[in-house]
């Protein structure tokens, strides 16, 4: 993957999902210390909901990601909760933990983002992608209840870019306090 990267001047960006390589976060982390050129779409729903993230220290979590999370250039725009990895957010200023969790991933990936934009430390920096996430109900992607989706999810969709645009201007009042 980073040699077809290199070769055909494509960045491309594994997923931290289920199922995969980078299903865990203990692998992903030892896989950068042999390719440290990784670079990531962070879909940080499949490891909140998946390795329970919320247990033993969500910030000591987030710590030992930190490689992962340097070297986000794509974020999977979806919020997953202890029980399942996509759920709506309807009215995200309820102070609901998960949410606050997934402001506290993406604005820390926004972060890095920002802050190695700024170094030059990156070639592929020049942009990132928060990409929300509407795969239909019949492939499992939606919860369900008596056969109706539990909620709009192209509204939702709407939700979750309003947070990750405050995440972005979260991120930017860091990097320029941290000037």
């Amino acid at each position: 993957m980073l040699s077809a990267s290199i070769r055909y001047q494509i960045p491309l960006y594994p997923e931290t999902h289920r199922a995969t390589i980078f299903q865990d976060m203990w692998r992903t982390v030892a896989f950068i210390r042999r390719f440290p050129t990784l670079e990531f779409n962070c879909d940080f729903s499949h490891w909140y909901t998946g390795l329970e993230m919320v247990y033993g220290g969500f910030e000591k979590k987030v710590e030992f990601i930190r490689p992962i999370i340097e070297r986000g250039r794509f974020i999977h725009g979806r919020i997953g909760n202890p029980g399942s990895m996509q759920v709506p957010v309807g009215d995200a200023s309820s102070g609901r933990p998960y949410i606050e969790h997934f402001r506290t991933l993406w604005t820390e990936v926004f972060v890095s983002f920002l802050q190695n934009k700024t170094n030059h430390r990156s070639p592929n920096q020049s942009s990132i992608c928060f990409a929300t996430e509407l795969l239909a109900a019949d492939i499992f992607y939606a919860r369900t209840f008596s056969g109706h989706e539990e909620s709009d999810r192209w509204e939702e969709s709407k939700l979750l870019v309003g947070i990750a645009r405050e995440c972005f201007s979260n991120a930017e009042t860091i990097v320029a306090e941290s000037r």
